[in-house]
């Protein structure tokens, strides 16, 4: 068994409490307002990343998951701007960033965005697709990271089935065209789910 198939594993079994973490994360950052000090539009390759910081001190990137966007990070934003220069960004194809159209990397945005801003070096956070983004992003541009922290990060290389694949587009357009109960709905009957609803997983 190889790195990537024992993490696959250890993924599957544990969907369900990561899952009920992240709508815990979702719904308690409805009810909280974070206050950016700066937003605005990051010109990228090929694109624009919306952008927002606040606070001042050393530079804290918080980089979201999948089927989300930067307001995940509210709860936590004007916390960490007490102590830090915090920036959160929506990924492309998320938020307000522009959609993915041309091919491109998560990895190279994320530099493009530090450049923009003028950050030569940062702490990074990342959970899930953003986990993933920070990984990469680390391993490329090292001597550009302060710390590294990750939540349940993505598997760099893994790739989930055409089917996998579709469902969640169409999950993120019900979300969008719909309504949060029906994308939740969905996205708990997906296959990317189904692994974790199964009898004896926990």
């Amino acid at each position: 068994m190889n790195l990537v198939e024992a993490a696959t594993i250890f993924m599957t079994k544990h969907l369900k409490s990561v899952f009920l973490a992240l709508l815990f994360v979702t719904f308690s950052s409805t009810f909280i307002e974070a206050k950016p000090a700066k937003n605005g539009f990051a010109k990228v390759s090929n694109a624009k990343l919306y952008y927002e910081t606040a606070g001042k001190g050393e530079p804290l990137i918080l980089i979201h998951g999948g089927n989300m966007d930067r307001r995940m990070w509210d709860a936590q934003f004007d916390v960490f701007a007490k102590h830090y220069k915090v920036i959160r960004y929506d990924v492309r194809g998320f938020g307000k960033s522009d959609k993915q159209v041309k091919p491109f990397a998560h990895h190279q945005d994320l530099y493009d965005l530090m450049k923009f801003l003028r950050i030569e070096k940062a702490y990074i956070v990342g959970l899930s697709l953003g986990g993933a983004i920070a990984t990469d992003f680390t391993l490329m541009h090292p001597e550009m990271v302060k710390a590294l922290v990750l939540s349940c990060p993505g598997i760099v290389g893994f790739q989930f089935s055409p089917e996998a694949q579709s469902y969640t587009i169409a999950t993120i357009e019900a979300a969008r065209d719909e309504s949060f109960a029906k994308a939740t709905e969905m996205w708990l009957k997906s296959p990317y789910m189904i692994p974790a609803m199964e009898p004896g997983i926990a």
